[in-house]
């Protein structure tokens, strides 16, 4: 048995060649997707000799988790599984130097350009579905299985769910991919097969196609699919065939062997909803630095250090710039960081006070290099007659409701002596919402702005951003508080912790800087 290898650049070409002589009629095989719907409505098709199908392909919107993976611009072509809006997951082989050593891939940016094809089952048009560029690769090191993350989060396509019941022999399982057919060396549409569970190993299933269907070229990757009461699981990746009865080949053996997914579940999880490395500019893994630079000419630039494996800063770099006589007032300005469009990268974000009081929100978003890109406006703003006061508002970064983007936190101080908690909501491109209000201290409360620190950050582990507060007492002992942020994103009141600082320790509030 040989790796379902992904085609070369010639045996491109040699496809596209074909495709101009190539009659209508289309046969089933492993990558023949019989496609049907989207996780959580399926809809399921017979199987049918292969001899018999004709034009035996998905129908529009069926299996739109499927990827279609171009390696090195056609160097190789795979498919691959949408398992999560920042993440396919699909064969370590298809980015191997040497696709028979899948565990030599290295973790990190893919040593080619890929670009990941998902809910576009068929080809040749553009109005739905997304093609989304590779970042970062992150591989198993026992079975032909990698991460791949997307370098803006798919939305609008329902992920597919990973299995975490163990295959058994005997079961049926569906494959969808993009590779080769019968009589097709470029499907221009997405195919599907049957197949049957042959044997089950720690790390691996082995499978045999069902009425001819078979897993060829371009199908490495493609995701072996349970399909329950109208339910589709990820049970395992395929990595290699026979490939009988793909054109080409003149092989008949139908078998199949794929990597394991279920059982290594916990790791597909946590690698998909690790946190964003807070500062990291390019998405590399690796927190760098952001600056903005004020010049005496009123222009602002904003600048970017990326870090190297040791941690060392790099050269500061370049990226948006505010010209001399662009009109921004660095006192108008507030700036905060945080990944805003949930895409692995940090941006920043900006509330503007403008000459007539009202106040605009602006999102500056990183591109792949790691640079600030143009500050683009939200829809929502505050406007003149709100009357805010400028110098009440202190902003905080993170990811106020869990949902995988970073959200901004304000404290706002009253003149009355009230202090309101609010948080804007991000959504998918990044833009800030308005700011809804959460703990509210209300007047009299006794809290005394200069007497208080805060920090933001998930302090109980559940995946959403809190405050942090040190607060001076009237003694000079410093208690500990936090605030958690409940599931819509809002502050709720601050809890006493059993941990302070004495009086008599005679700590200078002055001295202390949080982070």
């Amino acid at each position: 048995m040989s790796p379902a290898e992904p085609d070369t650049r010639a045996q491109l070409n040699d496809r596209i060649r074909a495709m101009l002589h190539r009659t209508s009629s289309r046969s089933r095989r492993v990558g023949a997707l019989t496609a049907a719907a989207a996780v959580g409505a399926l809809t399921l098709f017979s199987t049918v000799p292969a001899g018999a199908v004709v034009g035996d392909a998905a129908t529009d919107g069926a299996y739109a988790f499927t990827a279609k993976l171009t390696i090195g611009d056609t160097f190789r072509t795979c498919t691959g599984a949408l398992v999560d809006r920042n993440w396919v997951i699909t064969a370590a082989s298809c980015f191997a130097d040497d696709p028979a050593q899948p565990q030599a891939l290295a973790a990190g940016a893919p040593r080619w350009k890929t670009i990941a094809t998902i809910g576009r089952t068929d080809l040749t048009g553009t109005a739905a579905g997304r093609e989304v560029g590779v970042t970062e690769l992150v591989p198993r090191q026992d079975r032909d299985l990698v991460l791949a993350r997307l370098a803006t989060p798919v939305d609008g396509i329902a992920p597919l769910a990973v299995a975490t019941t163990a295959p058994t022999a005997g079961e049926k399982l569906r494959v969808p991919g993009y590779g080769r057919t019968k009589d097709e060396w470029l499907p221009a549409k997405l195919h599907s097969g049957m197949f049957t569970l042959d044997a089950v190993a720690p790390g691996g299933i082995d499978t045999t196609g069902i009425a001819g269907a078979a897993i060829c070229k371009g199908d490495t990757g493609a995701p072996a699919v349970r399909e329950t009461n109208g339910r589709a699981e990820l049970v395992a990746v395929a990595s290699r065939s026979w490939q009988g009865g793909c054109l080409g080949s003149p092989e008949t053996r139908t078998g199949a062997s794929s990597a394991r997914v279920d059982d290594v579940a916990a790791w597909v999880n946590g690698v998909v909803h690790r946190r964003s490395v807070r500062g990291d500019a390019n998405g590399d893994g690796r927190a760098d630095g952001l600056m903005a630079y004020y010049h005496a000419d009123g222009s602002i630039g904003f600048f970017t250090s990326l870090t190297d494996t040791s941690g060392q800063l790099g050269e500061f770099t370049s990226g948006y710039v505010v010209p001399p006589g662009g009109g921004w007032d660095r006192n108008s300005m507030k700036l905060v960081a945080g990944d805003f469009n949930g895409d692995g990268r940090t941006d920043l974000a900006m509330l503007y006070r403008r000459a007539d009081g009202s106040i605009g929100f602006f999102t500056g978003l990183a591109d792949a290099s790691g640079h600030i890109t143009g500050f683009q406006s939200s829809p929502k703003s505050v406007p003149a007659g709100a009357n805010w006061d400028w110098n009440a508002i202190q902003l905080f970064s993170g990811d106020a409701n869990g949902d995988g983007r970073d959200d901004v936190i304000m404290a706002y101080y009253h003149a009355d002596g009230s202090i309101g908690f609010f948080t804007s909501l991000t959504d998918v491109s990044g833009q800030l919402g308005e700011f809804t209000s959460g703990y509210v201290v209300p007047p009299g409360g006794g809290w005394d702005r200069n007497s208080m620190k805060l920090v933001a950050g998930d302090f109980n582990g559940d995946g959403r951003t809190d405050l942090a507060m040190l607060y001076r007492r009237a003694d000079g002992s410093i208690g500990f508080f936090t605030g958690l942020a409940d599931a819509s994103g809002h502050i709720t009141g601050f809890q006493s912790s059993p941990k302070s600082v004495p009086a008599g320790a005679n700590w200078d509030w002055n001295a202390i800087q949080l982070f």
